[in-house]
């Protein structure tokens, strides 16, 4: 929840002292989530607010556990996805796929209800706003429990792949990359779902040259009748002459037909524009509750979980700094 994305608002669920206690935990449908590193950033500028009692007062933490990371998340709190992506793109870190193709992805378990299996939609316009239907065939991971939760998973890395349509149509640039897409994969954790949206290019194949046409022949030229006889008024039976009719031809020029094209076309991105409010679905199960993870029988593992988290933390360093300011 500090550092990966959370698909439901609040991010952690509100607890029996937060003011937010009758207010329905809510999937979000749309957008890319939201994380308590993003509530932070965008809290910390408001310290009135934030943090009140001052930075080191032990009811810091109390404070904006119960009154910001417990309450509903909107679009100043949500992940920017655009300028993410675009910040992702000017260090060339777009993953790059062709049709038919496929993402592999790797991720890192921390906690018991880390364990997965994911599921994936993707946004054709590269915003984030437009999330078609769940993908078919992804490649499960090696490691999954019920609702997200095993254990055994933790400390260790686990993968799994997503195939890629053939008949995807990728419209959005970012910088120098076009035809842009972005994918959103996410569990199914009681108090998640957890994820992460990734954005990938897709390179379409070359379409073919137009075919060569060469110019036809000439026409054959006409046969030339021979001149008629002539007619002898004595003899009704001599042959009259041939009187011929002709008629212009008239031909018709179909032009040729548009060398085919296979890539879409691709429309520059207004990474200015605010990310919209979110938008509220059904995930298909009850995201209004919680894990415990400090009441399982697993607890012991609990130092090599934080041991994980920190070690993760200084492994994703670089993707906090590339988030822009605002």
């Amino acid at each position: 929840m500090m550092d990966v994305s959370v698909f439901s608002g609040p991010v952690i669920p509100s607890s029996w002292e937060s003011p937010y206690k009758n207010q329905p935990r809510k999937y979000l449908e749309t957008g890319c989530g939201s994380s308590m590193n993003k509530i932070t950033h965008y809290w910390k500028n408001q310290p009135q607010h934030f943090t009140p009692y001052g930075e080191n007062h032990h009811l810091a933490w109390k404070h904006r556990m119960i009154h910001f990371y417990e309450r509903l998340v909107d679009s100043n709190t949500l992940h920017d996805t655009k300028g993410a992506i675009l910040a992702a793109a000017k260090k060339n870190r777009i993953l790059k796929v062709t049709p038919g193709g496929w993402l592999e992805f790797v991720y890192y378990q921390v906690n018991d209800d880390g364990a997965g299996p994911f599921r994936c939609l993707y946004d054709e316009t590269g915003t984030g706003t437009k999330f078609g239907p769940w993908m078919a065939n992804i490649g499960r991971p090696d490691i999954n429990g019920n609702h997200s939760v095993n254990y055994k998973g933790n400390g260790w890395d686990h993968g799994f792949k997503v195939p890629i349509p053939k008949n995807i149509k990728c419209s959005a640039t970012y910088g120098a990359y076009k035809n842009v897409c972005v994918v959103r994969c996410e569990d199914f954790a009681k108090n998640g779902p957890f994820g992460a949206c990734i954005p990938f290019q897709v390179i379409y194949p070359t379409p073919p040259p137009p075919p060569k046409t060469s110019p036809k022949p000439p026409p054959p030229p006409r046969p030339t009748l021979p001149p008629p006889r002539p007619t002898n008024p004595a003899n009704p039976n001599s042959p009259r002459p041939l009187t011929t009719t002709t008629t212009p031809k008239t031909t018709t020029t179909t032009p040729p037909p548009p060398p085919p094209t296979t890539t879409p076309l691709s429309k520059l991105v207004d990474v200015k524009e605010p990310e919209p409010e979110p938008v509220y679905g059904d995930p298909g199960y009850d995201v209004d509750d919680n894990y415990d993870e400090s009441a399982s029988k697993y607890n012991k593992q609990c130092k090599r979980d934080i041991d994980g988290k920190i070690e993760r933390r200084v492994a994703v360093a670089e993707l906090d700094d590339a988030e822009p300011e605002e």
